[in-house]
């Protein structure tokens, strides 16, 4: 029998679905070693939540001990608690079928059916939606936001009195900042702004999750990022991290590493970077998410080439190509693609260069992605600039902008290679006037209002 026992208040509110994640695996803990606060908790509990009952899912204390990690904990003890003792393994062996049943259907009719179904009316249900949201994000952010839309539907569906209203916030706040990562990811960073002060709000009616916090605050980190506020976004990230070394959350720890160093490198500081993913890939579980180890390379090697470093950047080529390939997107593999042209564009290797962005300026093209086709054809016609081919910069002038114009190049955009365009076929086009408008573009791409403004000497 424990000394110590938890005061009535904290009892109260862990019968009623209150206490955050932590604070539930501790009272949890206590009650499992404690039958005098087990009784206490059952005359306090909601008739028929079988609260005590299933506590630990039948594991072991000495199995607790033996793996005393946060996932470990949640997954045999805090699900039991948070779903009000519904089998949530059975719900989770079952998901993955409800969701393909989900899936058959047009977009269109999946509201209605989860709105109609009872079975689509399951907590569990609610986080696979999530888990799978996440997992599309990358390389299909219009799904991702589709994903999570349902999810929150599910959220919506949930009747508060078995689940808990503040359980029932917690899964909406989820599902907005989901749709809110989907919509930054796909550059709508307005639309992505308003999302997460819906999740804010629904956060503050939770259960005060401080896990949930954190990851509000590495999403809305990566917010900040891609609207260059690069100040606010590492204050949120450093928060963020705080809060996941505190809980031993290595793994999370790591991704949210990965993050901060991606904000090093897009805000002129890539040697900091660099030290963030050192520390960062002794943490990362690649079990849990095999892309992460391409997402640490593909960051390093910019980081490397950015800091002067293209010989140590060029060593990370094979194994950043064969992580691609084993984990990544088709993108992701482009993308690849693109930092080996750079840096070989760096290193004098201009025929290796050329042939890579040729390439990828019409994998792009044919996919759509005219921003993306936009900045690689100005990274061709730099090549072209340094070897003073202005023949070939004249005709890629000419090929760019009417494609560019009539694809989701903004205006501002669509000006600054009206301005090259005007430049090549006048024989004026510098590669200083390349290369300010390339880094015009990777500035401009989340922010339509910004006007290029090329050096007096560019053209």
């Amino acid at each position: 029998m424990p000394k110590t026992h938890p005061d009535d208040k904290l009892l109260e509110k862990f019968a009623r679905g209150k206490l955050n994640r932590r604070e539930n695996i501790k009272v949890s803990w206590h009650l499992y070693n404690c039958a005098t606060c087990r009784k206490e908790v059952e005359r306090l509990a909601p008739p028929g939540s079988d609260l005590v009952t299933n506590l630990f899912g039948g594991l072991q204390p000495q199995e607790l001990v033996e793996s005393p990690s946060y996932d470990r904990a949640f997954s045999f003890g805090q699900s039991a608690l948070e779903v009000r003792g519904e089998a949530r393994d059975r719900d989770r062996a079952r998901a993955p079928r409800l969701f393909a049943e989900l899936m058959r259907h047009p977009v269109s009719r999946q509201r209605s059916l989860i709105e109609r179904t009872w079975r689509f009316k399951n907590y569990v249900f609610g986080e696979y939606l999530l888990e799978q949201s996440q997992t599309a994000a990358g390389a299909d952010p219009a799904r991702a936001e589709d994903l999570a839309q349902l999810g929150l539907i599910v959220a919506e569906q949930l009747e508060g009195s078995h689940y808990g209203p503040a359980l029932v916030n917690d899964l909406r706040a989820r599902a907005w900042a989901f749709i809110g990562n989907a919509r930054r990811v796909g550059t709508d960073l307005r639309s992505a702004e308003e999302a997460f002060q819906h999740a804010e709000a629904f956060l503050a009616e939770g259960t005060d999750d401080i896990l949930l916090r954190a990851r509000l605050l590495t999403l809305k980190g990566s917010l900040r990022s891609e609207q260059r506020r690069y100040d606010e976004a590492a204050q949120l990230l450093d928060q963020a991290l705080g809060i996941y070394r505190d809980a031993g959350e290595d793994h999370w720890v790591g991704r949210t590493l990965l993050v901060r160093a991606k904000i090093a490198q897009e805000s002129g500081a890539p040697e900091e970077g660099i030290r963030m993913l050192e520390e960062a890939k002794g943490l990362i579980d690649a079990s849990k998410e095999p892309r992460l180890v391409y997402c640490t390379l593909s960051i390093l090697a910019e980081c490397l080439r950015l800091a002067g470093r293209r010989a140590d950047a060029f060593k990370l080529l094979p194994e950043l190509r064969k992580q691609a390939a084993e984990s990544g997107t088709e993108l992701d593999q482009w993308r690849t693609s693109w930092i080996e042209g750079q840096i070989a564009q760096e290193m004098n290797q201009l025929d290796t260069a050329e042939k890579i962005f040729q390439r990828l300026r019409e994998n792009f093209a044919d996919r759509g992605i005219a921003y993306d086709a936009a900045q690689v054809s100005l990274d061709l016609a730099g090549v072209y600039a340094q070897q003073g081919r202005i023949r070939e910069l004249k005709q890629l002038a000419e090929e760019m902008y009417p494609i560019f114009r009539s694809r989701d190049v903004h205006r501002e955009a669509t000006a600054a290679l009206m301005v090259f365009e005007s430049a090549a076929i006048a024989e004026r086009a510098t590669l200083q006037l390349v290369n300010d408008v390339a880094s015009y573009l990777r500035e401009a791409r989340n922010h339509p209002e910004m006007q290029f403004r090329p050096a007096q000497n560019a053209s």
